[in-house]
């Protein structure tokens, strides 16, 4: 197993337009049906246009965070400001060759959650192809052996 992993995030051109792409096909098929004479399509828009810049913004464009680390069997996030958190991956996580969806909530809450997207196929790339090996690894790991619908009582 890996002691040490830094894997840093930066943004990717290709994730960018892919989500935009999507959630403007999906505006362009809202605005088709509220042409055909349906009222309600045409309320769909902005929380469609919320969903493009939340898309945007985690596939590279905001000041998210930036790293993960692995140091001494645990994860952290690191953030824009320097200041690093300890995050444990959930089990709605999804890792597969060269994509991974990532849901990480802080120790010790339940209530907020960082959802990364990190994927390494050539032309949209985000991160180094080593370190996510690494960091891949790790997580299949992490995540066999963790789980959080057990209590610690059981």
């Amino acid at each position: 197993m890996y002691n040490r992993i830094e894997l840093t995030q930066f943004p990717s051109r290709a994730l960018v337009g892919a989500t935009l792409l999507f959630w403007s096909s999906a505006a362009l098929c809202l605005v088709l049906l509220s042409l055909q004479g349906a009222p309600w399509p045409a309320l769909a828009l902005l929380p469609a246009g919320v969903m493009a810049w939340r898309g945007a913004t985690a596939a590279g464009l905001g000041k998210g965070p930036r790293q993960l680390r692995v140091s001494n069997g645990q994860l952290y996030l690191v953030h824009a400001d320097g200041h690093d958190e300890a995050v444990h991956p959930s089990p709605n996580s999804r890792i597969s060759g060269h994509l991974a969806l990532l849901k990480l909530r802080p120790a010790g809450t339940i209530v907020r959650e960082y959802n990364l997207v990190l994927i390494d196929v050539p032309g949209c790339r985000n991160t180094d192809p080593d370190a996510f090996r690494r960091l891949r690894v790790w997580l299949r790991f992490a995540l066999d052996t963790r789980s959080d619908t057990v209590s610690p009582d059981a």
